[in-house]
């Protein structure tokens, strides 16, 4: 399976989380190493250590939700907040933090509904 990434410069600069500690993202070297996961090549040495604090898309979150014939079931962050639509690759959601977030390479990648966007992890906003 091939996963394109469509990316669009970053503008709305007061809506990305860039000064999230880095250890609550996987890091990746480069995209290469990002679509061996994806794609699950068995030949790809490449291990996945979760980093303090990371939690992924597909995490479930601490409430439960009622299903629509009465059960309770736990909430993912992929289907709350709108990801399973955004990111119908389950294999690339495991990868993105919470927030939909991931860096590879020197750049830090965020899926939102607005798009995707895409900045240099040495960037720094200041306010």
């Amino acid at each position: 399976m091939l996963v394109t990434f469509l990316f669009t410069n970053c503008t709305k600069e007061d809506n990305l989380s860039i000064d999230r500690p880095i250890e609550q993202r996987l890091s990746f070297s480069n995209k290469e190493e990002v679509l061996a996961i994806i794609n699950g090549d068995k030949n790809s040495n490449k291990k996945i250590s979760l980093p303090t604090g990371f939690v992924s898309l597909i995490s479930s979150r601490k409430e439960q939700t009622t299903t629509k014939d009465g059960n309770n079931t736990d909430a993912i962050y992929y289907e709350t907040e709108g990801y399973d639509t955004l990111v119908p690759n389950t294999n690339l959601a495991m990868l993105l933090n919470k927030d939909g977030e991931i860096r590879v390479g020197e750049y830090i990648y965020k899926i939102a509904p607005e798009g995707t966007y895409f900045f240099s992890s040495f960037k720094r906003i200041t306010v």
